[in-house]
């Protein structure tokens, strides 16, 4: 129990110390600093400051938190700004979230929907290829038993040819009608992939929206409690001073 104690200890003693070298970064602070170490009451602010920087409770300041081009001084109450803005940050960053997870679902589905799109296309490749080369066959066949026809003289061949023929053009026909439909379905399968792929395209551009959005809010709640920081710095020192 002891040794967790002071384990804690020296995590809180370590925090305290990277707390207080980060706000010496601080550009006001440091010029601040840079100042009061040249005045003759510098000792003594800073020992007092040094109790009440970054405490911004109930602290209202004449400004332009947060970086505003206007001119016009108004009166910024620094806590209620800084708590909306990181409200307003874990909300995007919850949406991001949300809308980031539902997009690994939706194109895990999609990406299923275009490889069984690809899988039909290759089957009907081979399907048309395939009709194609028989469609070929028939073709020559037929001109065959049309040469035949023309230069036979017993009624009975040419009646057998003739009987050949249709059932070759019936053939043919269902040929015709396996390469028709085949190669509609071909041209419907590839437009469905090129849909499927536009969605993707739209699901990455709504993610990299919303991350995009949860990352300004979250820099704009970093700078108003940098600012904020600084802010109630002065205005102690002002206090202090005064």
């Amino acid at each position: 129990m002891q040794s967790s104690i002071s384990k804690l200890e020296l995590d809180m003693t370590k925090l305290a110390i990277e707390a207080s070298m980060a706000m010496q970064r601080l550009p006001l602070i440091m010029m601040e600093s840079s100042f009061s170490s040249s005045s003759s009451y510098s000792s003594s602010m800073s020992s007092s400051v040094s109790h009440h920087c970054g405490v911004m409770s109930g602290l209202t300041i004449k400004g332009d938190i947060g970086g505003s081009s206007t001119s016009t001084t108004t009166t910024s109450d620094i806590s209620s700004q800084i708590i909306e803005k990181e409200d307003y940050a874990s909300k995007l960053r919850e949406e991001y979230t949300k809308i980031h997870e539902v997009s690994i679902v939706q194109k895990e589905e999609i990406y299923t929907s275009i490889n069984n799109s690809r899988t039909i296309i290759e089957e009907t490749k081979n399907v048309i290829t395939e009709n194609k080369s028989k469609l070929t066959e028939l073709r020559n066949k037929e001109k065959e038993l049309n040469t035949k026809i023309t230069t036979a003289t017993d009624s009975s061949e040419i009646e057998t040819y003739k009987h050949e023929l249709t059932s070759l053009i019936s053939q043919i026909t269902t040929i015709k009608n396996i390469l028709k439909s085949q190669t509609q379905k071909n041209i419907t399968t590839t437009s469905h992939i090129t849909d499927e792929t536009n969605k993707i395209t739209e699901i990455d551009s709504k993610v990299d929206g919303a991350e995009h959005d949860a990352n300004n809010a979250e820099n704009e709640a970093l700078t108003y409690i940098t600012e904020g920081i600084e802010a109630t710095y002065v205005v102690e020192k002002k206090h202090i001073y005064e």
